[in-house]
């Protein structure tokens, strides 16, 4: 009998050692599972944060895009207005210098003269290179209106004239310039609504 008993102490030293590492490797594999499935949930919250980050930036990016064509465009705008207006006024300059020819001095002149009294005695201040052709036109037209005039060069003056009256502190200022700036300041707002507008 005490060959069975060691027999039997044996196969249950197998069965409980069997048994211990079956248990052991069901602990060891449960683990391993659970291991993986948290490595498993850890890369995909982190392949989710990776692309959630990914699209938040990609939408940044498209906004700042759209930003930057937004504001290039406004840039040209304003470009294209400041190109717009910087013509117009040399068109401006060029028609008003134009304009001031010394026939068309002799007839404002005139207009002026007929203004004033007939004692009034004017004082004409012309451009250098217009004064010949002023003098030739000028007093003969002023004589016929019976006025008197003076007629004198502006070294700074370029196209039109500048004209008081002699003895007093009246005086007018046409020349381009003055022209100009007054017409600059009328057109101007419309010029701005044309192009505000289209």
């Amino acid at each position: 009998m005490p060959e069975v008993n060691l027999e039997n102490l044996i196969r249950q030293l197998k069965e409980e050692g069997v048994e211990k590492a079956d248990q052991q490797a069901a602990e060891i594999i449960a683990r391993a599972k659970k291991e993986a499935d948290e490595i498993v949930s850890n890369a995909q919250n982190r392949a989710k944060q990776l692309t959630d980050k990914a699209v938040q930036e990609n939408e940044t990016l498209r906004q700042s895009a759209i930003a930057d064509i937004k504001q290039a465009g406004r840039d040209t705008v304003l470009l294209v207005k400041q190109q717009i207006t910087s013509a117009a006024v040399r068109v401006f300059e060029q028609n008003v210098a134009a304009a001031l020819t010394p026939e068309s001095v002799r007839d404002l002149l005139l207009k002026i003269a007929g203004n004033w009294s007939p004692d009034k005695i004017l004082e004409v201040t012309v451009p250098a290179v217009d004064k010949a052709a002023l003098e030739a036109l000028l007093p003969a037209a002023f004589k016929a209106a019976g006025r008197e005039l003076v007629i004198k060069t502006g070294a700074n003056l370029t196209k039109g004239f500048r004209v008081s009256v002699q003895g007093e502190e009246v005086n007018y200022d046409f020349s381009d310039e003055a022209v100009f700036a007054s017409l600059q300041e009328l057109l101007s707002p419309a010029l701005k609504d044309i192009l505000k507008n289209g």
